[in-house]
């Protein structure tokens, strides 16, 4: 026993907090990277998600943190993010982005189900997801409970590809489909099939859209941003998340 030397806590600390600092940094450096050459719609999110410079925001779907990038680029001011994702490895790029920073008070990541968000009723200020439904199932159910957690009045932010059949081509490619036939594979797996269903079903639980634009930026897809308002809060009495 007296051979083993123990790490002193502090010492795994800081190993921790170097390490995913060096993980924040280069997805700085990746999305700085990623600007310059397509994501010409990366700061307007950013723009849109902190406009108010206060409150809570909630992300869905840190990924590889590009999205949070944005935000973060943006100045949070006096607000606060929590980036949630259902990969631990994509949790941690939020905790890297935190501590490169500087503002681990600030930000925080979650590992959650976006199906079933353990968070209050009318409780967070903004909702935000850069390509997470293009990547999620069940967006109907998802957006369900965006608007249980948002305030009245708050905001959902979202960024998808404009042509929703991108993603499940990539797939399904080799299989000589039409767009009609991916489209309907997409809707029965209840994926993300494009902007007018997407605010159909917003409008379902009581969002209006407020604002869309779509990016061309030539060298890579059509992207669009969508800002969808929450107009009322009695959908759901008494619901507890799971």
């Amino acid at each position: 026993m007296n051979n083993i030397s123990l790490i002193p806590s502090s010492t795994l600390c800081d190993g921790i907090t170097y390490a995913t600092s060096k993980i924040g940094k280069k997805r700085i450096e990746m999305a700085e990277e990623m600007i310059n050459k397509w994501a010409c719609h990366l700061m307007d999110y950013g723009e849109l998600v902190t406009e108010s410079k206060s409150g809570i925001i909630v992300e869905l779907a840190t990924g590889a943190g590009f999205g949070t990038c944005g935000v973060t680029n943006s100045g949070l001011g006096a607000g606060k993010l929590i980036s949630i994702d259902i990969d631990y490895a994509c949790a941690a790029n939020a905790i890297g982005i935190a501590k490169y920073l500087k503002l681990e008070e600030q930000i925080d990541s979650m590992v959650a189900n976006f199906w079933f968000l353990p968070i209050k009723n009318d409780s967070i200020d903004v909702v935000c997801s850069h390509y997470g439904l293009d990547e999620a199932r069940e967006v109907n159910r998802i957006l369900v409970e965006i608007s249980r957690i948002l305030k009245v009045g708050g905001k959902f932010i979202n960024v998808s590809r404009n042509d929703p059949t991108i993603r499940i081509r990539q797939t399904l490619g080799h299989i000589e489909f039409s767009k009609e036939e991916y489209m309907k594979l997409a809707s029965c797996a209840g994926f993300y099939c494009g902007m007018d269903a997407l605010k159909k079903e917003a409008e379902k639980n009581d969002f209006v859209l407020e604002y869309h634009k779509v990016y061309s930026p030539g060298n890579s897809h059509e992207r669009v941003i969508s800002v969808f308002k929450k107009l009322k809060s009695d959908r759901f009495p008494g619901y507890v998340p799971r």
